[in-house]
């Protein structure tokens, strides 16, 4: 098995989210949190079922869209790890990003929980 990308990013970074909170509030602030958890999801099961297929356009989408809504954000890790996977698409080394597509789930489930948890603090 190839080894896992690694990424010196930090999870997430709260001043962003600090940001919406301030700007749009709490409600908008929970909605766009929301929205990127479906929207994160749905973007993660598009990359897999690319990847599995071969790499392609489907993968650059996804990877791309996700990056952006993790920077929105504050979720550095997940935005880093799918730089990564774009890069990865454009060399077609599938098997690094099968591991990638890993690492960006984990980070991506742990992102969720740090920031339910933030935006919970914050009600």
């Amino acid at each position: 098995m190839q080894d896992m990308p690694s990424s010196d990013a930090q999870l997430f970074d709260p001043s962003r989210l600090e940001a919406i909170l301030e700007g749009a509030g709490y409600d908008s602030a929970k909605l766009i949190l929301e929205s990127f958890w479906t929207t994160g999801a749905e973007l993660i099961t598009t990359m897999q079922d690319a990847c599995a297929s071969g790499m392609n356009d489907d993968m650059a989408r996804a990877a791309h869209s996700l990056r952006g809504c993790a920077a929105n954000i504050g979720a550095d890790r997940v935005s880093e790890m799918t730089q990564i996977l774009e890069t990865l698409n454009l060399q077609s080394e599938k098997q690094t990003a099968e591991v990638t597509l890993e690492a960006i789930k984990n980070a991506f489930e742990q992102t969720k929980k740090t920031t339910a948890a933030f935006i919970s603090s914050t009600a």
